[in-house]
């Protein structure tokens, strides 16, 4: 592909913001980072899940994150990249997409938003689904397809990220994280962090801090 087109298809890519907001999602989901390399650029290296993002001669780049240890999590992190990249390229060619800015389906991503801004809230799927317009079954069903887990692990997930944010302060009070990020009860936030972290609160605050 020549050159100018390429920087053309990129800078696309760039505009419609599909690639940041993928890359948060992805994170969130999988515990991995996301990376975009654009074609002719240094290579993802070794160690790595890597797909193509393109179509045909189109290409515009590689999707890649880091392979774990587990060989049947790193098939399941293969087809969500390959599935992720499919969605990339036809987002980038398809004029009629190039004001909206995110590649989960529209349903998906208005659900994913109120979960990311309002995580602080006492969430509910029921009440989510009504919000969008959708039943609850619906909802519940498209979460798990699209992103491979239920609308209450990726809330779970956003409010988790917040936490691990405000622990990086070594003043900040154990309780108050809880419910600033939405946890109901500091039992069940000690129990989610944990799972998540191997660690509790507390000593991961300490870890960050250094003491």
């Amino acid at each position: 592909m020549p050159t100018i087109a390429q920087t053309a298809l990129l800078r696309r890519l760039d505009e419609t913001g599909a690639l940041h907001s993928l890359t948060q999602d992805f994170l969130l989901i999988t515990g991995l980072p996301l990376g975009f390399v654009a074609t002719g650029a240094s290579p993802p290296g070794t160690n790595r899940i890597v797909a193509t993002v393109g179509n045909g001669p189109l290409v515009l780049g590689e999707l890649s994150c880091p392979a774990t240890d587990d060989a049947t999590k790193n098939d399941a992190l293969q087809r969500l990249l390959g599935s992720l990249a499919e969605s990339l390229i036809r987002k980038v060619i398809d004029a009629s997409g190039a004001g909206r800015r995110h590649v989960l389906p529209a349903t998906v991503e208005r659900a994913a938003k109120i979960l990311r801004e309002r995580f602080q809230e006492p969430l509910r799927l029921g009440e989510v689904a009504h919000e969008i317009g959708i039943s609850r079954e619906r909802l519940s069903r498209l979460f798990h397809a699209t992103l491979g887990i239920t609308f209450s692990d990726y809330l779970n997930r956003v409010r988790l990220d917040h936490c691990r944010k405000l622990l990086r302060n070594p003043a900040a009070r154990i309780a108050e994280v809880a419910f600033e990020s939405g946890f109901q009860s500091l039992s069940q936030f000690n129990r989610r962090f944990k799972a998540a972290e191997g660690i509790s609160p507390s000593n991961y605050q300490r870890r960050m801090s250094g003491s």
